[in-house]
């Protein structure tokens, strides 16, 4: 079983989307297209998933809340190195080279800070990875940053409005 080793997620005017490129330690690639529509249904779920640890969750208030949270995100994306850059060296494309569309978001939740985010299609087969708490403050940063190349009007944000949003979302 491969293990998630890099990913990227960049910016397609001629698509209006953004592509995500995941690479495994088998230097496998699956590539997936995510829409302006996605990412705003999604972005609550995955900042939801953030609010529910227990760290935030165990805080007397809402502003200490959003202080932990704000002080994991930080610390989360400081270990992450984002200047490295994306090794392009593919031994598989498991999906083919066209971009998989993804119409679908599921979180499977586990006590031990590890979860499962699957994105799926329509129809077929979808692509699950396992992310602990810190690959998914970094997977945040990397679709903020690229929303923010975009123009969508899309404002993503770990704490503060996202926090009430979050506190609500359902996941699929």
């Amino acid at each position: 079983m491969s293990s998630l080793q890099q990913m990227q997620i960049s910016f397609s005017p001629e698509h209006d989307r953004l592509l995500l490129r995941i690479k495994s330690s088998d230097n496998s690639e699956f590539r997936l297209w995510l829409t302006r529509r996605f990412v705003a249904m999604a972005w609550p779920s995955l900042v939801g998933l953030l609010v529910s640890n227990p760290a935030v969750t165990s805080q007397p208030s809402r502003e200490a809340q959003q202080a932990v949270l704000e002080f994991e995100h930080e610390n989360a994306v400081n270990q992450a190195d984002f200047d490295q850059p994306y090794e392009e060296k593919i031994e598989a494309l498991p999906l083919g080279k066209e971009p998989m569309l993804v119409s679908q978001m599921s979180i499977q939740r586990s006590k031990d800070d590890k979860h499962t985010v699957i994105f799926k299609p329509a129809k077929g087969q979808g692509v699950n990875l396992n992310m602990g708490n810190d690959l998914i403050h970094s997977f945040c940063k990397l679709l903020s940053d690229a929303v923010d190349k975009t123009d969508w009007n899309l404002e993503l944000q770990i704490v503060n409005q996202s926090m009430a949003e979050a506190q609500g979302a359902t996941l699929q």
